[in-house]
């Protein structure tokens, strides 16, 4: 029985998307990099791992993810600190608030604990969360399933316990490979974009609302 809902935070509960698709842009602007970017294709991954990614496609030897990386993280920061609103998607505090009474929640993202702590921010508690793991606690990122289980470790709860909640395909694929049940948060129509066996592994629902009213009749 679930009883365990571990949430991802960009594109689930933090609309970030815009910001972050600025932040890769203005760093590879700042190192003269020429490349086509679509942040979608590295929505769930760690900054690290998409900057380690590009330095190798593009074959600068003289450049170090690292330094891209800590740039790029000073660009979310930045803009975080001059937003006059955190871009949380619809009815996400009252959402979590509602969940709570009924299951643990555990925050596993990949944003570093920077972005993170810009995102409680906003109106949504820590003390929502018994849980908040964040990039810089896990050695391998998603769709490595480490974070998950890094979770699962913590909260003492077996995978069958747990259901996820993701909206990128690393991070479904991540919360596939934990063992967990999974759900996705998106467009209904952009589902048939993913690749067939995951699609066929996970539940989709546009939005947090229609997640809680689904766990609500469930339980």
């Amino acid at each position: 029985m679930i009883n365990t809902l571990l949430f991802d935070m960009d594109g689930v509960l933090l609309d970030s998307s815009a910001i972050h698709t600025k932040a890769y842009l203005d760093t590879f602007n700042a190192f003269d990099i020429k490349i086509e970017f679509n942040y979608l294709d590295s929505a769930g991954k760690s900054t690290l791992d998409v900057m380690t990614e590009v330095v190798s496609s593009i074959g600068y030897i003289n450049l170090d993810p690292n330094h891209l990386t800590k740039y790029k993280q000073e660009c979310v920061n930045k803009t975080f600190k001059n937003l006059t609103e955190i871009p949380l998607f619809p009815s996400v505090e009252d959402v979590l608030i509602e969940l709570s009474n009924n299951f643990r929640l555990a925050l596993c993202t990949s944003a570093s604990r920077g972005t993170t702590d810009a995102f409680f921010q906003s109106r949504v508690s820590r003390e929502l969360f018994v849980e908040v793991i964040t990039s810089d606690q896990v050695s391998s990122s998603k769709p490595e399933p480490e974070i998950y289980l890094l979770a699962m470790d913590k909260l003492k709860v077996t995978a069958s316990e747990c259901l996820v909640i993701e909206d990128s395909l690393a991070g479904l694929k991540s919360g596939l490979a934990s063992g967990a049940s999974v759900c996705r948060i998106g467009d209904a129509r952009s589902i048939s974009n993913l690749p067939r066996l995951i699609s066929s592994q996970i539940t989709n629902f546009e939005t947090l609302i229609e997640l809680a009213n689904y766990l609500r009749v469930r339980n």
